[in-house]
């Protein structure tokens, strides 16, 4: 067991990562589904012909936003796991040093 698990920062931790795969996995769906998409445009006329590329764009660029939404959604999860992961991390270290078992002055390199 770590220190984290006994102050309940890894079950964030955890919760925090299972809600990253979820993020991911969507934003994954939103982006095969975007590019699986066709947007066809059919002309019959020269006076209808605005509308329909107008329309059709106007599709697309909503999509498209629906789409970075997801993605946005996903890098969010995922910085938080990263802050989760840091906090447990940060708290163990600081409990093995107040513990003698860490030196306070050992660096990284």
């Amino acid at each position: 067991m770590y220190i984290a698990d006994i102050l309940g920062l890894n079950t964030d931790l955890a919760e925090a990562i299972a809600n990253a795969h979820e993020a991911l996995a969507s934003a994954s769906a939103a982006i095969a589904s975007q590019s699986a998409k066709q947007y066809v445009l059919t002309v019959t006329d020269e006076t209808t012909a605005k509308q329909t590329v107008g329309t059709t764009v106007k599709q697309l660029e909503q999509d498209l936003r629906d789409t970075h939404a997801s993605l946005l959604l996903a890098k969010q999860a995922v910085m938080l796991a990263a802050r989760e992961l840091g906090k447990a991390k940060k708290t163990e270290t600081n409990f093995f040093r107040r513990h003698g078992m860490i030196a306070h002055n050992s660096h990284r390199h």
